[in-house]
């Protein structure tokens, strides 16, 4: 591999250069064709797609109250990620995880990657949050 010029602030390449990469992708191209795998891998790309449009598009697990939620990070055991995700699925409060039932916990536990003694350990330390 050989580096034929630099740009920066969104400069076009030189047309000397310019020439030399479109020969390196010919030649890439007519390489890649000789190696490429079969089409019919190009299925589970399109299925992890369709997957996560799906998953985009579904419902959250709860209906998150009206105004600002909590910082649930005050609750150990939620960093950042983990309150976001609540956050994706309508957990926004600490009465929300303190009024959760054990089947809501399950369903959590089924739908999240927290487990159920995890969101029983969030909902006992919720409870004095709420307060």
């Amino acid at each position: 591999m050989r580096i034929s010029e630099i740009l920066t602030g969104g400069a076009k390449p030189s047309k000397k250069a310019a020439a030399k990469t479109d020969d390196k992708k010919t030649d890439d191209k007519k390489a890649e064709a000789k190696t490429a795998a079969p089409k019919k891998d190009a299925a589970p790309k399109a299925e992890a797609k369709g997957e996560a449009k799906a998953e985009a598009s579904r419902k959250a697990l709860f209906k998150a109250p009206a105004g600002e939620g909590d910082d649930l990070t005050v609750i150990k055991g939620i960093g950042p990620v983990a309150a976001k995700d609540l956050h994706a699925e309508g957990i926004t409060t600490f009465a929300q995880i303190a009024a959760l039932t054990d089947d809501e916990i399950a369903t959590i536990d089924e739908h999240m990657p927290f487990s159920a003694a995890q969101i029983s350990d969030w909902r006992e330390q919720a409870k004095d949050l709420a307060k």
